[in-house]
């Protein structure tokens, strides 16, 4: 064995160059084993490397130490750089293996870009040719499946339909008297919206006058007041709404029964398209008592209400009269007895349909009354 006199790493006898520097053994002075290099026994102590140069080999620093790596000069023409045994091995495959890249989505420089496919169940999305800009939208998957809601045929029917009411409502207002020409259900669009009407107006006074009372009590106690009659004139309203809607068809039946008694032959189809087709100056009525109790004009707004309660409630009487009598009885007689039975009929309806929803509201009242104090 034979050591570099550069960087002292021994070498086999038989080698041309340092297999830890790279340098040439030839022209060397050879050293025997007991001859002892000038300054074997001092302890060589490597310089401190700064921390402004950081080490560009940590691998061969580990190995080698502070050894200097052998440069082009030293080297001789056509030879590598030698490394250790634990660098210079074979590199370990991977534990987990690389996924691949499938060839059909590898295109080469300059190829046509390869459109993604679609999920399963999608329809395919049709893509440019290519060099041709899109000249409208791209479709949207599943658009093809959603249908209208109506068929153009639907929606002319409704278009016709509509324009048709529309017709209706404006002789309703303008011309009462014109009856005809509609269908079932617009009487009952109408009756609907006047007994509305007509529930709406003394509410909006009620809930006028309740304000003005809860005005000077102190807060807390006027919030709890206004929460508690807010939820109770909801309640009031929806009770004479309906009440009031079922009063008017039940008079519609004590008025069929009292024109039967006369053997007037109007069925109860023809009887409600023209009662409800000359409703119109009390939806007129309510409809401004409901507009006056919203401008806080509330005793005007109670006196055009009751206004147009007392003379609907005549209106019916003259609705019987209008019959046309086929008894043998003289006309006069007919009508006048029919009338009565109009009156009995009427009054025992709206006694029943009164008890109705005011022991409805009642039981309401008591139930909520009875949590509150418990």
């Amino acid at each position: 064995m034979k050591s570099c006199p550069k960087c002292g790493i021994e070498s086999p006898d038989a080698a041309r160059f340092c297999r830890g520097c790279g340098s040439s053994f030839e022209g060397a002075v050879p050293q025997t084993q007991g001859a002892t290099a000038p300054g074997a026994g001092e302890t060589s102590v490597p310089d401190a490397v700064p921390n402004s140069a950081p080490d560009v080999y940590p691998l061969q620093t580990l190995v080698l130490g502070s050894q200097p790596l052998p440069s082009a000069s030293d080297m001789p023409a056509g030879s590598a750089v030698p490394m250790p045994p634990s660098v210079a091995g074979p590199v370990p495959a991977p534990s987990v293996p690389v996924p691949s890249v499938p060839a059909q989505q590898v295109s080469e420089p300059g190829a046509a870009p390869v459109p993604p496919r679609p999920a399963p169940g999608v329809p395919p999305i049709p893509s440019p040719a290519p060099g041709v800009p899109p000249t409208g939208p791209m479709p949207v998957p599943g658009a093809a499946d959603v249908k209208p809601l109506l068929t153009p045929e639907q929606q002319e029917r409704a278009k016709a339909e509509a324009r048709a009411f529309g017709d209706w409502f404006r002789t309703f207002v303008t011309r009462p008297s014109k009856v005809g020409g509609g269908r079932a259900w617009y009487g009952i669009v109408v009756i609907v919206l006047t007994t509305f009407l007509s529930a709406l107006a003394p509410i909006l006074v009620a809930g006028n006058a309740a304000s003005g009372a809860t005005a000077g009590l102190p807060y807390e106690v006027s919030y709890w007041l206004s929460d508690m009659m807010e939820e109770a004139g909801f309640r009031v309203f929806m009770g004479l709404w309906i009440g009031g809607t079922v009063f008017l068809y039940a008079a519609l039946g004590c008025l069929r029964l009292a024109r039967a008694a006369m053997a007037d032959p109007l069925g109860f189809g023809g009887l409600h398209d023209s009662v409800a087709h000359r409703l119109g100056p009390w939806t007129v009525l309510n409809l401004v008592a409901c507009l006056l109790g919203l401008v806080h004009l509330d005793p005007l707004a109670l006196a055009v209400w009751m206004l147009a309660s007392q003379t609907f409630n005549v209106w019916l009487l003259v609705l019987v009269w209008e019959g046309n009598p086929r008894r043998r009885l003289d006309a006069h007689w007919a009508r006048f007895l029919s009338m009565l039975l109009m009156i009995v009929l009427e009054t025992v309806v709206a006694v029943v349909i009164v008890l109705a929803v005011a022991l409805t509201l009642g039981v309401m009242f008591a139930n909520d009354l009875g949590s509150l104090l418990s």
